[in-house]
């Protein structure tokens, strides 16, 4: 029992850390120019059962950017979750979600989008 706490003590200064660190990209990229739409996008990689997050920039008049922030190979859900939320606390931007399941969406609309 006593490991397992220390495990999930672990886990969720791991995903902590992971939140910052994704925050502090994003802070390097984001510049508030007008007209210019930003997103997150996350993508499950199923060969690699993980994650990829981009920050997208889209200028009017110009194509979309899309800067890759972290990738997470071996991931798990429930972990994503706890780091989406450490970057939603912090930004609002539009999330968009890729090669997720139905459920999954749904459970990411309902932990993450809600904030």
């Amino acid at each position: 029992m006593q490991d397992l706490l220390a495990a999930t003590v672990a886990d969720k200064a791991w995903n902590r850390k992971q939140g910052r660190l994704i925050i502090s990209r994003i802070n390097k990229l984001f510049k508030n120019f007008p007209q210019t739409e930003y997103q997150v996008g996350i993508n499950y990689y199923a060969p690699d059962k993980g994650y990829s997050l981009f920050f997208s920039i889209k200028k009017k008049g110009t194509y979309q950017r899309s800067i890759p922030l972290a990738r997470y190979p071996n991931l798990s859900f429930t972990n994503l979750l706890a780091i989406l939320t450490v970057v939603r606390q912090t930004y609002h931007f539009t999330f968009t979600y890729t090669n997720f399941t139905s459920e999954q969406r749904k459970q990411l609309y309902r932990k993450v989008d809600r904030q």
